[in-house]
């Protein structure tokens, strides 16, 4: 996880530390991450996930194609595109649940669906 809080040092590589659960129903997968993260990180995840949930799928689909250049005009690394991918393949939206767990920073929960 870029945002996270929690951080393990692997070969000289820093790397975010959350959890990962995978639910099977009869009608559905879900997917569901948590990390703890800064306030300030979590506040413009949330923002970009309502946006994301926000788009119907034309516009879900032209703000995938925009994010995607930008990041390569940039030359970032990573797309950018995961969040926007996982609702546009799913056809869901995503659910994001926040808890405090100290001052300045929560568990961030967020939640896929994906149809069987």
């Amino acid at each position: 996880m870029l945002h996270g809080a929690e951080k393990e040092i692997h070969e000289d590589k820093e790397y975010g530390i959350g959890s990962f659960e995978l639910w099977a129903d009869d009608d559905y997968y879900l997917f569901i991450t948590k990390n703890k993260i800064s306030q300030l990180d979590a506040d413009k995840i949330i923002e970009r996930c309502n946006y994301i949930n926000s788009l119907d799928r034309d516009a879900l689909v032209d703000f995938y194609r925009e994010t995607r250049k930008e990041s390569a005009e940039a030359n970032r690394k990573g797309g950018n595109i995961g969040l926007i991918d996982i609702v546009r393949k799913s056809k869901n939206p995503l659910k994001i649940t926040s808890i405090e767990f100290s001052e300045n920073n929560i568990e961030l929960e967020i939640e896929a669906k994906v149809n069987k």
